[in-house]
């Protein structure tokens, strides 16, 4: 019988933040406040309390003294004294950037820099750019757990056109929720999409930011073929695998009616979660913890975007 349990978590948060910039030239995407805390307390607190104790956060040292990664990193050391994230252990491990275009290369090479802590164990993954929140306390990241059977398992949206070349697109047979994935595409061509002739134009994508990976998936994270877009995925890694084990991969589809997908990859995505009724003062008193710069930028841009002031 398959190892069913998962032990350990792992949150990546080495991205550039390309889309967030200039906001990420001092603070990493994964630490931007949301609310009263950084994204990245929010993933490490959801773990918690799914009873994830054990969790790797992929980071970066600092390029060119610049602080940015610094500051995260020094965060994440102190976290344990925090007292809602009581026997929390926090390992770091650092993705190194490709020595020509001085850019992390992909969520699979993320996922490798932990390949020691990791060794034997099934995991849990989360991007840290996105949040999964259930309504009435209902936790994704827990129901994605008991769903694991020991093969990969990834969290799944239905989406339209525009939404599905920006993800992960997965063909396979569905039943009621469960997507058994026959064939993934990171990021797919139109012609791609075209083949699929879907009647109402939505198509099953791995959306969400949120992955079970077993404790056999290392070799295909680290040998996996660069994208299109150049970086090495979490996508074509888990297609590799069942391409060589002849085995599935899994998806459960995220449900609306029990969870909001809120994505932080954009300044505005960023922002439009944190002008929202229920985080607005708490935000509002987050941004004074960060670089006075930082602040100063963000009182600006709302100002000028959205004609709300934070004074």
């Amino acid at each position: 019988m398959a190892d069913e349990k998962v032990s350990k978590a792992v949150i990546l948060a080495a991205g550039n933040g390309s889309h967030l910039r200039p906001f990420s030239n001092y603070v990493p995407k994964p630490f931007l406040p949301y609310g009263d805390k950084p994204i990245i307390y929010h993933h490490i607190k959801a773990l918690s309390e799914c009873g994830i104790k054990d969790i790797v956060v992929i980071t970066r040292k600092d390029e060119n003294n610049d602080g940015a990664f610094k500051l995260q990193n020094e965060y994440l050391k102190n976290l344990s004294k925090d007292p809602e994230l009581k026997e929390i252990k926090i390992d770091i491990a650092y993705q190194e950037v490709d020595s020509i275009t001085k850019k992390p290369r992909g969520t699979a090479d993320a996922i490798v820099a932990a390949e020691e802590q990791l060794k034997g164990h099934n995991y849990i993954v989360l991007l840290g750019d996105l949040i999964i929140e259930g309504r009435n306390e209902a936790s994704y990241i827990k129901e994605l757990i008991g769903h694991f059977k020991g093969t990969p398992l990834f969290s799944m949206d239905s989406v339209a056109r525009d939404d599905a070349k920006r993800g992960g697109l997965v063909k396979g047979k569905t039943l009621e929720d469960i997507l058994e994935m026959e064939e993934a595409i990171e990021k797919p061509d139109d012609y791609i999409l075209d083949a699929m002739n879907s009647a109402d134009e939505r198509y099953n994508v791995m959306w969400g930011g949120v992955y079970i990976l077993n404790k056999n998936s290392m070799p295909y994270l680290k040998n996996v073929k660069p994208g299109k877009d150049g970086e090495l995925n979490i996508t074509d890694a888990i297609s590799l695998q069942c391409k060589i084990e002849n085995s599935r991969a899994y998806g459960l589809l995220i449900n609306k009616d029990k969870y909001i997908c809120k994505d932080f990859g954009t300044i505005d995505h960023w922002l439009e979660n944190n002008l929202e009724k229920e985080n607005f003062e708490k935000f509002i008193n987050s941004i004074k913890l960060y670089p006075e710069e930082f602040a100063r930028m963000v009182h600006e841009y709302v100002r000028n975007k959205y004609g709300i002031s934070l004074l």
